[in-house]
């Protein structure tokens, strides 16, 4: 049986970041995706309600969970990826897209 897994308690500017994130119509999509999974689970949804609400997998809502207690909000952004540095540098791309 998987374990049980709860938000931690938030201090009241998480909680209203959070809460900002999670239901912010100007907000980048997994950002706000990965707040609301964790606003529910400060709601007191179980991972199972989240699941079905989220629209997502068990394995995703434990991660982001898992996430958000170790790290608060600055969990929730993008990892960095490793991989090739990139070749040119945004502005030679703009000067490419513009010629």
């Amino acid at each position: 049986m998987a374990e049980l897994l709860l938000l931690r308690p938030l201090t009241e500017g998480e909680t209203t970041d959070l809460r900002g994130l999670a239901q912010g119509q100007k907000v980048e999509a997994r950002m706000r995706d990965r707040a609301r999974i964790c606003w529910l689970s400060h709601e007191g949804k179980r991972v199972r309600e989240i699941v079905a609400l989220a629209g997502t997998r068990d394995a995703t809502v434990r991660h982001w969970i898992r996430r958000f207690n170790a790290q608060g909000l600055a969990g929730l952004a993008d990892a960095p990826r490793v991989g090739r540095p990139p070749t040119y540098t945004p502005e030679e791309i703009g000067t490419v897209i513009a010629t």
